[in-house]
C-alpha cells in the first residue's frame, strides 16, 4: 500500500525516542490499529498515526526500519503486510524486515488501550509528579505515591506532600517511571490498569508506566504522621534569605559527617542565620541576615540538615517553618499546595 513517507517518518522519529539500541524489546516498532509503540525500561510510548496507517501490524526492528526510511528522498513509499514481515518497496528497490517474535507483539497487546476508561487530568497533576520526584538513590520507600488528591514521597530524609484540585486515582509509580513522564508536556487525560498508568498528551500520544506494587505502602501511617508533624500557628515560620540557598551551597563544600550524611549546622536566631560545617581538612561559617525577620523565633534554633536534601528544598519554596515533635525538629519548606518536611538532627542524635 502506497503511504506518505515523510508523515510517517516524523511520526516514527517522535516513537524512536522510547526505544533503544540493541536487540529485542527495548529497540522495536510494534504497530497495530493505527499506532506504533515503543518500550524502553518500564515506560511505553504509543504514538497515534492516524487511519491511513491502520493497516500496518506486527513488530519489527525500529532502528534498521527508521534509518532506511530516512534514507529514502521520494515522498512516498509501498509498504506490503506479509506473513513474515513488513516490505517496503521504492522504486526498484525492496526491503524486508522480518516480524520480531510475538512476545514482543504481545506486550502491545497487554495493555489493552481499547479497554481504557479515560479521565479529566487534575491541571496540577504533572507539577505534583515534579514536586514529589526526590532525585536520589538512598530511598527507604522508593516512588511517588498518589491517592485521590494526594501525591507523596519518602526517604530517609524528608516527606513530600503535594495536594492536588482533583482525583488522579490510586497508584504507586517508580521513580524512573516518574522521569520518563516528567519529559513531557501537555497532560490532558489519565486511565490507569492493574499493570500500568497511562498519560494521554494533547497530540493523542499515550505513555504509561509500569505501576510499582503497593501491598507493603504504609500510606495510614505516612499521612498520620504528616498531620502530626505538619506547622501550626504556634511554630516560628518565615521567609528564607534570597542568599540562603548560596550560602548551604558554599557550607556544603566542607559538610560534616553525622551517621554517614554530609550535614551543615544551622542556627536560626531572630537577627540572622548561621551555617557552618567542619571536617578534618578545613571548617566553614556564614552569618546572614535576615530579610523580613521571621514570627515566633524567640529563642536561636540549632539543627543540622543534610546539604543536598536542603538544597532540593529550597528549589520548592524559601517559605519554612520550624516543626518541634517529641524532642525532634523538622525544617518544612512550604508552598500553596504542598509542603516538603526535611529531616533535622540534634548533635549527636539524629
Amino acid at each position: 500500500m502506497e503511504v506518505n513517507r515523510e508523515r510517517l517518518l516524523q511520526s516514527l522519529q517522535n516513537a524512536i525516542v522510547g526505544s533503544e539500541k540493541g536487540e529485542f524489546l527495548n529497540n522495536a516498532f510494534s504497530f497495530k490499529d493505527g499506532y506504533v509503540h515503543t518500550f524502553k525500561d518500564f515506560v511505553a510510548l504509543s504514538i497515534h498515526l492516524g487511519d491511513e496507517f491502520k493497516f500496518l501490524k506486527g513488530s519489527i526492528r525500529a532502528t534498521e526500519f527508521f534509518s532506511l526510511l530516512s534514507k529514502y528522498t521520494m515522498e512516498k513509499v509501498d509498504i506490503n503486510v506479509l506473513d513474515n514481515g513488513l516490505e517496503v518497496c521504492s522504486g526498484r528497490s525492496k526491503a524486508l524486515f522480518t516480524f520480531l517474535e510475538e512476545s514482543v507483539l504481545k506486550q502491545v497487546d497487554n495493555m489493552a488501550l481499547e479497554s481504557l476508561v479515560w479521565y479529566p487530568m487534575p491541571d496540577d497533576f504533572r507539577d505534583a509528579l515534579s514536586f514529589c520526584l526526590l532525585g536520589v538513590r538512598e530511598y527507604n520507600l522508593e516512588g511517588v505515591r498518589v491517592k485521590g488528591k494526594l501525591a507523596l514521597s519518602v526517604d530517609s530524609k524528608r516527606v513530600n506532600y503535594f495536594e492536588m484540585k482533583e482525583t488522579a486515582g490510586d497508584f504507586l509509580l517508580e521513580e524512573k517511571v516518574v522521569t520518563e513522564l516528567l519529559k513531557f508536556q501537555d497532560f490532558v487525560q489519565l486511565a490507569q490498569s492493574d499493570q500500568r498508568v497511562f498519560v494521554k498528551l494533547g497530540d493523542g500520544t499515550i505513555v504509561s508506566g509500569r505501576r510499582k506494587m503497593d501491598v507493603d505502602y504504609p500510606l495510614d501511617k505516612i499521612t498520620a504522621m504528616i498531620e502530626q508533624i505538619t506547622p501550626t500557628e504556634e511554630d516560628p515560620k518565615g521567609k528564607l534569605p534570597t542568599s540562603f540557598k548560596s550560602m548551604i551551597g558554599r557550607a556544603s563544600v566542607l559538610s560534616s559527617e553525622m551517621s554517614g550524611l554530609a550535614v551543615i549546622k544551622m542556627v536560626f536566631d531572630k537577627e540572622f542565620i548561621e551555617a557552618s560545617s567542619e571536617r578534618a581538612t578545613g571548617k566553614y561559617d556564614e552569618k546572614l541576615d535576615w530579610e523580613e525577620i521571621p514570627a515566633g523565633l524567640d529563642q536561636p534554633i540549632t539543627v543540622f540538615l543534610e546539604s543536598s536534601a536542603a538544597l532540593y528544598a529550597l528549589e520548592k519554596s524559601r517559605t519554612f517553618a520550624i516543626k518541634s515533635t517529641e524532642g525532634l525538629k523538622r525544617l518544612v519548606f512550604i508552598g500553596d499546595n504542598c509542603k516538603c518536611f526535611l529531616a533535622a538532627y540534634t548533635e549527636g542524635k539524629e
